[in-house]
């Protein structure tokens, strides 16, 4: 079942790209690399392309950034961690083959891996991956060669 949904979700992508590519480059959204040892936290969304992510999404009208990274990442993987873990990077475009955003990306880091509990239908997998290893598109790699060596 979950395959299927998953599957779903591909197709739906696709069909809906070029609302999504409207949408998505009005909108106010953000992205926040978590970093624990060599690992970092990344997650695949239902209406994707099957692509690792960093974890995020939209913004609320006039929310704060900083409390939207907070209620996105527990909303959508049950962390939670307090402002003060979180340090600002500065503006951000994803800018791949595909879609086009600007975000407002935040780092932190944790001690301990906390292993992430899926919430709602929103992401198919989240997961503590090496950053070497990852396959993420051209959009993210440099976000996070540059902030694993800070």
């Amino acid at each position: 079942m979950k395959n299927l949904w998953n599957k779903t979700g591909w197709i739906l992508f696709w069909l809906s790209l070029p609302a999504l590519h409207v949408y998505l480059r009005r909108s106010k959204r953000t992205r926040i690399l978590i970093k624990s040892g060599s690992k970092v936290l990344v997650v695949r969304g239902w209406l994707s392309d099957d692509r690792w992510q960093l974890p995020g999404g939209g913004l609320h009208k006039n929310e704060d950034p900083l409390v939207g990274i907070l209620r996105e990442l527990k909303e959508e993987t049950s962390i939670t961690l307090d402002k003060s873990q979180l340090k600002k990077s500065g503006s951000k475009s994803q800018q791949s083959e595909l879609l086009h955003f600007d975000y407002e990306l935040f780092t932190a880091r944790m001690q301990q891996i906390t292993q992430p509990q899926l919430k709602g239908l929103e992401l198919t997998h989240a997961d503590w991956i090496d950053a070497e290893s990852l396959n993420l598109g051209n959009a993210q790699r440099h976000v996070i060669d540059a902030l694993m060596t800070k």
